[in-house]
């Protein structure tokens, strides 16, 4: 009598009513009593993005709002999950914990996460995900096979080496597997000699000062330097051939006043010679 009821519940818990009504008499009736249970207000619950987190571009990257909570559920609560993105690709469920997405550009990616508890939404929670090109190996190009004298220096080219990430400029490490040296190692393109003949087998490896290249190898033949050889034979004339070559290739070299002896050639005839056979 004369309470409001609603001055009285102002906390949670349990609370008992007893009514009783009286009439003229005064009679007054059994009491018929009621009981009201009190819950705590409706908090809003709390949305958690989760940390701030890295990557790389092209990989699948997962969001985690699981952290997010509903302070009157306690452990289990039972929250609706909205995400959005401010500036980035589509995510593969909005309305899930542990949505993902994809970017291929190198950049920071914002998303924004509310929850909901049926009743009431949360704030918006943020978090950004930096993603970063992912370093990829350079390519080594160590140039064509190439022919030598032996004692030439043949100049080496690794200027068709790349990186696909368009970092740094390269560093080259030239290695050379059976003898002969080199100008410069660390060159694009050192000049490389041996004056024994053989075939020599040059591999290039190739950083952008993270990752090296798989290896490239490239051949280098040298050949044994020619030895002009002049035999005289009945009739006066002389043959000049090349002891690098299988005796084959021979020329007759007229001969000229004085080469009684076998020693003398025709200049011309020589330079001839030497045009149709280089040494190299």
């Amino acid at each position: 009598e004369g309470h409001d009821v609603t001055d009285v519940m102002v906390q949670e818990g349990v609370y008992t009513f007893d009514l009783v009504v009286k009439d003229t008499d005064p009679q007054e009736s059994q009491p018929d009593r009621v009981e009201i249970r009190v819950l705590p207000a409706n908090r809003a619950p709390v949305a958690d993005a989760g940390p701030d987190a890295s990557g790389f571009t092209g990989a699948e990257i997962a969001l985690d709002g699981s952290g997010s909570n509903d302070p009157d559920l306690g452990d289990q609560p039972k929250l609706v999950y909205q995400w959005s993105s401010l500036n980035g690709p589509a995510l593969s469920d909005n309305t899930s914990p542990w949505p993902v997405f994809r970017a291929d550009a190198p950049r920071g990616y914002r998303f924004v996460l509310v929850v909901g508890d049926g009743l009431l939404f949360s704030q918006p929670d943020t978090v950004v995900v930096t993603l970063a090109q992912e370093n990829r190996p350079p390519v080594a190009q160590a140039g064509e096979d190439a022919v030598a004298q032996a004692g030439e220096v043949v100049r080496l080219d690794g200027g068709g080496s790349s990186d696909p990430d368009g970092g740094p400029p390269l560093q080259y490490q030239w290695r050379v597997l059976n003898g002969g040296t080199f100008s410069d190692e660390t060159l694009p393109a050192p000049g490389f000699a041996s004056v024994q003949p053989g075939v020599y087998h040059i591999q290039l490896v190739v950083s952008d000062g993270k990752l090296a290249s798989a290896p490239d190898t490239v051949q280098v033949r040298v050949r044994e330097l020619p030895r002009l050889v002049f035999a005289a034979r009945e009739g006066g004339d002389y043959e000049l051939f090349s002891s690098r070559l299988d005796g084959s290739d021979r020329v007759n070299l007229s001969q000229q006043p004085g080469d009684d002896e076998g020693h003398g050639v025709d200049a011309a005839d020589a330079s001839r010679y030497l045009d149709a056979y280089p040494c190299a």
